[in-house]
């Protein structure tokens, strides 16, 4: 137990009494000399607890009320932090509060959690929360490395720099509750409009880093967000291009979009980032699939080609990168994928394969213009759960809903069973084709030499020509959809009304779908119409304990009861073992018990309850007797956990004087731990007018005034001690109450480098490094490193340093500094310069400088390619393009093309026969007919040398 009444302890007592004293002196703020004396003609608020818990399946919970004290007793548990290291529980109390629980799930799953510690840690407070909650929020066994999940969240800050449309939003309320979220420009009615993104939408369907049933994997060095929006391959758009100086998310208007697209249109009709990204999206993939098949949205990206599921992957992946809200839709049972947009709401978005045109906002597109009779659409969130969307695409005529209630052989309900919907149709085995052509693959290549005869190479090939001659697509029983019964033992699904469903209920050792479980049974539905299926499981392994229940004797003791439940499954996703949590609805068994009762149930004997209930939610105030009670909630789930948030309270007729701390509490960490400078909010009740609180024994105290029994106060924790400390709450020198806390530093310091500055053109000689550095707690050092050397700067808050460079060559150098904190963390900051010296005559090199395509008519797209080199130490810095129009000249800055990186092709690649680049490129679109264009190019080097291209033109026919 964290709080607890204390009468006249010596020492304690010494203690509020010097504090009392010292108040007492003159020019001392006093505290008042009388206490309310509660009377015994009205009960008072006399305890409380304040918690949130999870209640793991088949388990409970219980509070005891001790009558004689007058206080709630809440049961000992074990903190959800037990077992991890100093350092996972540090990262865990620095991460926001709102995610701590679930981080803390996730901790426990990982093989080397130090090294997420140490990213948390280290990471600013601009990127803790989305990187806390992308680890958190991925799938067990499924989660990437922690410098990937550092990558991902600090290029959604860097292509925030970048877009004009979206801008994230940091909060903090300096408790511990901080978040963020974007807020967008959308052009309404044509009016410019700012709308705030819901902060669980940004972080599920921004920040994830995984869309689908893929690895998150960098494929080709960077993660997919960078990769798809830094580089392109030549003949490709660039996403970074396509989005420079959008102004708006979308224009609200529903629409069709034409196939084979002109950028100038699409811009000219739609000036949104929708329009631009499926633009980007249309020309990146271009070709019908056939190869491989990846699933990785970078490869695809890379190979362009693809139908609608890897149109599916790169369209959400890239709408993530550009910071809208994407998440993938799938009609399985009928063989369409695609995705949908958040904005006030999810709306359909689509781009067909082959560049032939797309949808957005037009949901009836599939069933009502297509004709499509589909049976069920569902939403793929990034840690594995679906979440059903029939109803988004099949108007309620044409809908069916099927309910499910799963009991077994007690009649009592069987949540975490799996109904899986299956309907005849189109199923795409391609992915299943290709992955057993990899694993013969592998094991022809880990054979050796001396194994592979001419009879086993010919064997090796007819396997290979068998498989490859496997059609992409059979007809079939396809899955749907799938649902997981909640705490009632139901589920419910809306599906089309024009098909025939079969439906496989299974329980119990829950695998792949093929794979039978403890429990299987099917049921079948042909007509179209509503139905509801009971099933009854020959499961016995769940006999309910015998109760009777009887309704509390009346009293003028009451106890007011404030709960929320919210539950949620762990359930192995199909496809790649992965274990993700499926939210459902959840419920408790909530009621009182006597002392003798409560021996009995806790023996698994027959008991006496009373004021049983069911519930989900509840609020209520109920009166018995002043006895001794136990308040048991139970958990009689098999596979739901309930995440429960409830506050209790008992008033009695009394009067005697007490006092409690209700807050702060933690069902985390062994005692409430904080971040240095967050406020703690700390609160209690008490029968007098004031609560004189003292921290760690410190003589200045502080007075709470006392309404309706109630007190509160913010501790500010900016400059306290790191370690424990012990809030002592009195009301005078014989009744106390005090609880513990753990004040961390997981804040990393601030650096900053004054000289030299980012590009800086320097010569040989004496360089002066010099800086500001600053922490919370203080800066322990601070290095500079060049050229793999690494010195210590004299000073920390301002530091300095003097490096030699006479004897180092002309060329491009990088400088890091670092600032560590007494704590040990660490913050990095980086600055490139140069060394260069007069009188030289290298510089850039422009080696070609042409347009592309050669025959150009109004419908073309030009795009200008230059291939800039350099003859000296230093690399290209910039390419400006002018173009000149004979009327105005224009410049634009030119990107480069195919330089992020170069990578191999595979053999069904468009290009594989052509180079990677690099090339500096920028698309101008389309020209009218007759219109001549001169443009040339000036190059810059990172020494600032330059040159200037001939002039070139081209002609509009």
């Amino acid at each position: 137990m964290k709080h607890r009444i204390v009468i006249k302890s010596m020492l304690r007592f010494a203690v509020v009494f010097l504090c009392f004293a010292l108040i007492l002196s003159p020019g001392a703020i006093s505290i008042p000399q009388s206490f309310h004396t509660a009377t015994a003609s009205e009960p008072h608020l006399v305890s409380m607890v304040t918690q949130e818990i999870e209640i793991p399946p088949d388990s409970d919970y219980y509070i005891r009320f001790d009558s004689e004290n007058n206080i709630l007793l809440p049961q000992d548990t074990v903190p959800s932090t037990q077992g991890l290291s100093e350092k996972s529980i540090a990262a865990i109390a620095k991460s926001p509060r709102w995610i701590q629980p679930r981080l803390t799930s996730q901790f426990h799953e990982l093989n080397n959690p130090d090294s997420y510690a140490d990213v948390l840690l280290n990471a600013s407070k601009k990127y803790a929360d989305e990187i806390a909650f992308s680890l958190a929020c991925c799938p067990e066994g499924r989660v990437p490395s922690a410098d990937l999940l550092k990558e991902n969240v600090i290029s959604l800050y860097e292509h925030d720099e970048w877009i004009a449309y979206a801008d994230i939003i940091d909060y903090d309320d300096g408790s511990g509750y901080y978040f963020s979220t974007i807020e967008y420009r959308v052009l309404e009615n044509g009016t410019e409009q700012y709308y705030l993104l819901p902060s669980d939408i940004y972080y599920w369907y921004v920040v994830h880093p995984k869309i689908t049933n893929e690895d998150i994997d960098a494929v080709y060095g960077p993660l997919w967000r960078d990769y798809l929006f830094e580089h392109n391959d030549l003949g490709y758009p660039l996403l970074k291009e396509k989005l420079q100086g959008i102004q708006y998310l979308w224009d609200c208007e529903s629409y069709y979009q034409p196939g084979n697209r002109l950028w100038s249109v699409c811009m000219n009709q739609h000036p949104t980032a929708l329009e631009a990204l499926s633009y980007w999206i249309g020309k990146t993939v271009p070709y019908p699939a056939f190869g491989d098949r990846p699933v990785q949205a970078s490869v695809i990206a890379h190979e362009h080609n693809g139908w609608c599921g890897e149109l599916q992957k790169i369209a959400v992946a890239a709408l993530r990168a550009a910071l809208v809200p994407s998440i993938a839709a799938s009609n399985v049972g009928e063989d369409h994928v695609w995705r949908e947009f958040y904005e006030r709401g999810w709306h359909e978005n689509d781009n067909w394969w082959s560049d032939t045109g797309g949808a957005v906002d037009k949901p009836d597109v599939y069933a009502y213009d297509w004709g499509k009779n589909m049976s069920a659409i569902y939403q793929w969130r990034g840690d594995g759960t679906i979440l059903q969307d029939t109803a988004r695409y099949i108007h309620p005529e044409d809908r069916i809903t099927v309910d499910f209630l799963v009991k077994d052989i007690y009649g009592q309900p069987v949540d975490g069973a799996r109904v899986i919907t299956l309907v005849k149709g189109p199923k795409d085995i391609t992915y299943y084709t290709n992955l057993l052509l990899e694993k013969i693959q592998n094991v022809w290549d880990k054979l050796p030499e001396i194994f592979k005869g001419k009879l086993l190479s010919v064997l090796y090939e007819k396997i290979q020509e068998r498989i490859d001659a496997v059609p992409d697509s059979i007809n079939g029983v396809t899955i749907t959809t799938w649902n997981y019964t909640n705490s009632d033992g139901r589920c419910r699904f809306e599906l089309g009304k024009n098909i025939e469903y079969l439906f496989l209920i299974q329980e119990g050792n829950l695998k792949k779908p093929w794979q039978f479980a403890r429990h299987n049974t099917l049921r079948r539905l042909k007509t179209g119409q509503d139905a509801s299926f009971t099933v009854l499981l020959l499961d016995v392994s769940h006999r309910p304990q015998q109760r009777t229940d009887e309704t509390l004797p009346s009293g003028d003791c009451q106890f007011h009861l404030d709960l929320q439940c919210r539950g949620y499954q762990l359930q192995e996703h199909f496809f790649n073992d992965g274990v993700g949590r499926h939210e459902s609805i959840a419920k408790l068994e909530c009621f009182f018990v006597d002392s003798e009762n409560f021996q009995r149930y806790q023996q698994g004997e027959s008991f006496l309850c009373y004021h049983y209930q069911d519930v989900t939610s509840v609020t209520e105030t109920i009166s018995t007797t002043p006895q001794d009670w136990y308040l048991v909630f139970r958990n009689y789930g098999r596979q739901t956990h309930v995440m429960v948030n409830f506050s209790v309270d008992v008033s009695v007729q009394t009067d005697r004087e007490y006092v409690q701390i209700v807050l702060p509490d933690s069902s985390v960490f062994e005692t409430p731990v904080y971040n240095a400078g967050d406020t703690v909010p700390v609160s209690g009740i008490a029968s007098a007018d004031t609560v004189t609180l003292c921290i760690d024994q410190n003589p200045d105290v502080i007075e709470c005034p006392v309404v309706n029994n109630t007190w509160s106060y913010q501790w500010n924790t900016s400059g306290v001690s790191l370690g424990a400390h012990v809030i002592a709450a009195g009301i005078d020198e014989d009744i106390i109450d005090e609880c513990s806390l753990q004040v961390l530093d997981g804040t990393p310091p601030s650096v900053t480098l004054e000289n030299p500055s980012q590009g800086a053109i320097l010569e040989a000689g004496m360089l002066s490094i010099s800086g500001q550095s600053s922490d919370n707690y203080g800066v322990q050092y601070v290095t500079v490193t060049l050229n793999n050397i690494t010195h210590t700067a004299s000073g920390t808050t301002t530091w300095n340093f003097t490096w030699d460079l006479t004897a180092f060559p002309l060329g491009e150098y990088l400088l890091v500094v670092q600032a560590v904190d007494i704590q040990g963390l660490v913050s990095i900051l980086s600055c490139s310069f140069v060394l260069n010296e007069s009188g030289h005559t290298w510089g850039p090199e422009i080696v070609e400088l042409y347009h592309s395509p050669g025959n150009l008519t109004n419908e073309t797209n030009v795009v200008i390619y230059a291939n800039v080199t350099v003859t000296g130490p230093f690399s290209v810095d910039h390419v400006i393009l002018f173009c000149d129009d004979g009327t105005d000249t224009a410049s634009y800055e030119m990107y480069q093309y195919g330089d992020f990186p170069v990578q191999s092709r595979h053999e069904e690649d468009p290009l594989l026969s052509q180079s990677n680049g690099p090339l500096y490129g920028k698309e101008l679109g389309q020209f009218s007919t007759g219109q001549t264009i001169s443009y040339w190019i000036v190059a810059y080097d990172s020494a600032g040398n330059s040159i200037q291209s001939d002039v070139m033109s081209f002609t509009i026919m």
